[in-house]
């Protein structure tokens, strides 16, 4: 499995999707063999510093990333806005 690698994990500080804490999460990518792992909580990037950290302690490389809402500019005749996912991964600094 050491060729999978998640891209789009929330943490618990993506709030009422998960409780999953960083060092928990690194801690079972180790386990299973996964070299990195991408962090994309919804609308924040607080997860960062904290990412890192970890991320040091367990070796598996963290790719930042952030889950944002995309709101069309245009709606059709009687329908509400609604909102898409897009996940935004960090390439480099």
């Amino acid at each position: 499995m050491s060729d999978f690698v998640h891209l789009h994990v929330h943490s618990h500080f993506s709030l009422l999707d998960s409780t999953v804490k960083l060092s928990d999460l690194l801690k079972r990518c180790k386990e299973l063999g996964m070299d990195a792992v991408a962090v994309t909580d919804h609308g924040n990037l607080f997860h960062c510093i904290e990412l890192q950290y970890a991320s040091k302690e367990s070796g598996v490389r963290p790719i930042y990333g952030v889950e944002v809402n995309v709101v069309p500019n245009r709606r059709e005749a009687g329908q509400a806005l609604r909102p898409c996912h897009l996940v935004l991964l960090a390439e480099n600094l």
